[in-house]
């Protein structure tokens, strides 16, 4: 038996001021960095940015169609939360009061945006300039947390439990670091040969939305269908708290399989440096 848990909170990802530690400050600007926003992958010595635009450059994906996708991320989201879809897989939380407010029960996600618009993405500043990727089209800076336990059928057996879901393969592959966001793409060809089946048997796809151009260019190169693709929203709209994403995909993909009567589903997502990781999952509850 094991207990997979995933966290992070990137609300809480401190700022840096180099070289305090050994230089006094006299006179001029005293600059702040943002740990997160100026990271660069070590192996391809590009930001998560510019990591994006090279992948719609190479994929020929225009911001009107990364602008599209996210508006359809934030739908979907928003429909799977007005319909109740998430109440089983996300536990309310009570914060305890402060200073500037009372105390209050969080029970469910801040990022989404029922009124996402076109109009509204298309006002917005690239990030780089001259580029297609702006806020709107990449994942949301969130915190989360999640856990899974995963055990023998004899245990479940034992214990009286019946699972939410078998896991039938999984796979894990190395691209080239500048290619990291083409990470899924390799790992999802990997687990389909290991399981011996194809995308049309599956029923679900949950994918990691780091940047909408990084889904339409894992579309373009696998070519599934849409529709069954992160029915319940991504990262776009519900956010993408690193060390969490890759429990909360699995999380959404079993409760997505039950609502929906799906059998098959997979879940991918790419990681810095050229990681990329695939599972299939039989649902069982």
């Amino acid at each position: 038996m094991a207990l997979v848990i995933g966290m992070e909170s990137m609300s809480t990802i401190p700022h840096l001021l180099r070289n305090a530690r050994w230089r006094t400050f006299r006179r001029g600007d005293i600059v702040l960095e943002d740990e997160f926003f100026s990271m660069v992958d070590p192996l391809s010595q590009m930001g998560t940015v510019a990591l994006a635009e090279r992948t719609a450059a190479k994929y020929r994906i225009s911001r009107q169609e990364q602008e599209r996708y996210a508006v359809e991320s934030h739908r979907r989201a928003a429909r799977a939360w007005q319909a109740g879809w998430f109440a089983e897989e996300v536990v309310p939380i009570e914060v305890p009061p402060t200073d500037e407010r009372e105390a209050f029960t969080f029970t469910r996600d801040e990022c989404y945006r029922p009124d996402a618009s076109l109009d509204a993405m298309a006002r917005l500043k690239p990030v780089l300039e001259g580029g297609t990727v702006t806020a709107a089209t990449a994942s949301g800076v969130t915190d989360g947390a999640g856990a899974l336990v995963m055990m023998s059928r004899s245990k479940a057996r034992t214990l009286g439990i019946r699972p939410l879901g078998s896991l039938l393969a999984y796979a894990q592959v190395g691209v080239e670091p500048e290619d990291m966001l083409e990470g899924p793409v390799e790992a999802i060809r990997r687990v389909l040969h290991k399981a011996s089946m194809k995308l049309e048997d599956l029923d679900l796809i949950e994918v990691n939305e780091a940047f909408a151009g990084q889904v339409l260019a894992n579309e373009r190169s696998l070519g599934w269908d849409q529709s069954r693709l992160n029915i319940h929203g991504g990262a776009i709209a519900l956010g993408h708290p690193t060390g969490f994403t890759g429990v909360r995909l699995l999380i959404t993909l079993l409760h997505a399989l039950r609502t929906h009567s799906g059998r098959y589903g997979l879940a991918a997502i790419c990681g810095g440096g050229g990681l990329g990781v695939a599972v299939i999952v039989e649902r069982e509850a």
